[in-house]
């Protein structure tokens, strides 16, 4: 969606200035897959064409189910994925990264659950988050109960949809892949004050990749770009419950640690041994790693942790 005009008209419109200050946005993805989700099929024999011990590679040893592997069903299982922040969460909180050029956030707090859906999935069916960053407030909404997507409900009916809103002080602007709406405070801004197109056009994300392996320039979209994005996805990527994220101060060593004295360098709780089929993290390092560069943000679930100048937040 990084190549698309939509996005590139509303990065447009906010760096214009015209919504005003700029206090709360809104992210969400909805899809009402009630009440069975992905269902409850069997374990059974991996099909012939499929080394599945392969596939689970460093995920724990779990026998072959359809619901763990077909059609995209793996992101609903923590050994694989990381839910709807993880799967739809890059595309989406892409445009506000984008258009205001936000960086690591100051804290964040999550809550949700397996509310509803009776199958197989481990993650969350609703999850609802708050991203404090400088100046501004961000939110995160998942939901697999219902598919209400406020301002952006057309066509009507049962499906999935997403979106941002961008709430100023003089208009709000509420956008999806393809279009976006104006909603203006009174008669502080309208349709006539609309900047015209200044960002550079893409010819598409394929284009865009080969021309850079060929001149070596950058894409819009690179892999450091593509890091701060996804940063804000992982951060919630927890197992269920609530959790509380926040920036430490360069060089601080706060972990939590595992049953059984396991040092976990996300933070998460769990069982004594969270290490993969082969003695490999069963979660990516580089997020460790990101999370322990300076500025970077360190979860602790529950039980507060360091905050700007060593105070304690909870």
């Amino acid at each position: 969606m990084h190549a698309c005009e939509n996005y590139r008209r509303v990065v447009e419109i906010v760096r214009s200035g015209i919504l005003g200050k700029i206090a709360v946005i809104r992210t969400w993805v909805v899809q009402n897959e009630t009440p069975d989700g992905i269902g409850r099929p069997p374990d059974a024999d991996p099909p012939a064409d499929l080394d599945w011990d392969m596939w689970l590679g460093p995920a724990p040893d779990a026998p072959y189910n359809p619901a763990r592997f077909s059609e995209g069903k793996f992101r609903y299982f923590w050994g694989y994925g990381g839910g709807w922040p993880t799967a739809m969460g890059p595309h989406i909180i892409d445009l506000p990264v984008w258009a205001l050029d936000l960086k690591a956030p100051i804290a964040v707090a999550a809550c949700g659950g397996k509310h509803v859906l009776r199958d197989l999935s481990e993650t969350p069916d609703t999850l609802e988050a708050v991203y404090e960053l400088p100046g501004l407030t961000m939110t995160w909404s998942n939901s697999s109960v219902a598919s209400y997507a406020f301002e952006l409900m057309d066509p009507a009916g049962i499906r999935r949809r997403l979106g941002v809103i961008f709430q100023g002080t003089d208009g709000t602007l509420a956008a999806d892949y393809g279009r976006f709406q104006l909603f203006a405070e009174g008669t502080r801004v309208s349709e006539r004050d609309l900047p015209p197109p200044s960002l550079p056009r893409s010819p598409g994300h394929q284009r865009e990749f080969l021309d850079a392996i060929r001149t070596r320039e950058r894409t819009s979209c690179d892999v450091e770009y593509g890091h701060r994005v996804t940063t804000f996805c992982h951060l919630l990527a927890t197992h269920g419950g609530c959790v509380a994220l926040h920036q430490v101060r360069a060089g601080a060593k706060r972990r939590h640690r595992l049953p059984g004295g396991a040092e976990d360098p996300l933070g998460r709780r769990g069982g004594a041994d969270r290490r993969g089929r082969r003695g490999r993290p069963a979660r990516p390092e580089g997020l460790s790693r990101a999370l322990d560069a300076p500025g970077g943000v360190r979860r602790s679930a529950r039980d507060g942790a360091s905050g700007p100048g060593g105070e304690t937040r909870t």
